[in-house]
């Protein structure tokens, strides 16, 4: 009989929050721009972490790559969940983790068309683990494919809506944390306040209605025409204004670093 037990974390990064990495034996610290979301499995001893993001740092479009240290990078995320699973349910977790093309998924990073929220959640479906949804007069939660929210720091409610795989687990714990302190330009990315009053009349609702219809040409017009209005233009020259910043201020952590050999700060995509 396996007296291991088994369980999958996922997690919710928010804009800003801190990245820690070490790259030739320097602490590099980072900010992640549009948050993360990613998940982790162990069997007691071994975690296994895994995400997915563009292979050209910063990229919005482009080849994706399965990420494998985001748990351990990744400081403080707002919001955790872990749940004890099966040895099945960890055993798909992990397959679709390192080849989730052998499985239908998508190897193209595709801005919020597909990006690491998709990847998630479609980790989790394969492993038979999936949001709920109710509708009025059904009091019964019914399983649900696909993710619901587009955006990383939308994603905490959906998973709250996961049962519990095992129930009553001693394993099955929830850690909610406040966000980072975000930039203005960010907005539109953080924590929505008001979810349930947007309408089709918020850019971002109709670039996610856009999504649902599969339709490329669909999409690109809603984005173009938000990126053509006033809106649109300051929120655009808001982030090139924090790129330029973000580049100036490696720029001089780097040379800064040359002389003293002491840690790096610098700030990434």
């Amino acid at each position: 009989m396996d007296a291991k037990r088994y369980t999958v974390t996922v997690f919710a990064a928010a804009p800003g929050t801190w990245i820690h990495k070490s790259e030739d034996g320097k602490d590099i610290f980072s900010r992640s721009v549009p948050g993360h979301v990613y998940y982790e499995t162990s069997d007691g001893q071994d975690p296994h972490s895994w995400g997915f993001a563009p292979v050209e740092h910063g990229s919005l479009y482009g080849p994706g790559i399965p990420q494998t240290n985001d748990a351990n990078e990744y400081i403080e995320p707002m919001y955790e969940r872990t749940m004890e699973i099966s040895k099945g349910q960890y055993d798909a977790l992990n397959e679709f983790g390192k080849h989730p093309e052998n499985f239908g998924f998508d190897p193209m990073y595709k801005d919020i068309r597909n990006n690491c929220v998709d990847y998630t959640w479609a980790a989790l479906n394969h492993a038979g683990i999936q949001r709920t949804h109710g509708h009025l007069g059904h009091l019964e939660q019914h399983g649900v494919d696909g993710k619901l929210s587009y955006l990383p720091a939308h994603t905490p409610n959906d998973f709250r809506t996961i049962k519990d795989p095992v129930p009553g687990s001693d394993l099955n714990t929830e850690t909610t944390r406040d966000p980072p302190k975000r930039e203005p330009w960010q907005a539109p990315l953080g924590v929505p306040e008001k979810h349930a009053e947007l309408s089709q009349d918020d850019p971002f609702e109709r670039l996610y209605a856009a999504t649902a219809t599969n339709d490329d040409k669909a999409f690109d017009k809603v984005g173009q025409a938000y990126l053509q209005s006033q809106e649109g233009q300051a929120f655009l020259q808001s982030g090139q204004d924090a790129n330029r910043q973000q580049a100036l201020a490696e720029q001089q952590a780097m040379e800064q670093a040359q002389v003293q050999q002491g840690p790096v700060m610098r700030m990434t995509m």
